[in-house]
């Protein structure tokens, strides 16, 4: 199966496309409890939770190139949230 090969390219695509899902269901879940989405920004960092997982899951199976992919979609997500933090003002750098 593709999603099984060792190569970067896979790890990023599955990452990004697991934290994209997770991000939608808790844009669904918001939406549905009716709160406001820029004040539940920080719920958001939940939406790596799966793709932890994945990385755990690809460390373990020694696929270091899948991992690579993974760590730089992690990296890439958790910098893109610490940005809207930063903007709307739930978070400070003093």
């Amino acid at each position: 199966m593709w999603f099984k090969r060792d190569d970067f390219m896979v790890g990023f695509v599955l990452s990004t496309l697991l934290t994209v899902g997770c991000a939608l269901l808790i844009v669904l879940i918001l939406r549905l409890l009716e709160a406001d989405l820029l004040v539940q920004m920080k719920t958001f960092l939940f939406s790596v939770v799966g793709e932890i997982f994945l990385l755990r899951y690809y460390l373990k199976s020694q696929q270091t190139q899948s991992a690579k992919g993974s760590v730089l979609a992690l990296v890439m997500t958790l910098g893109t949230i610490l940005v809207f933090l930063i903007k709307y003002n739930y978070l400070t750098l003093k």
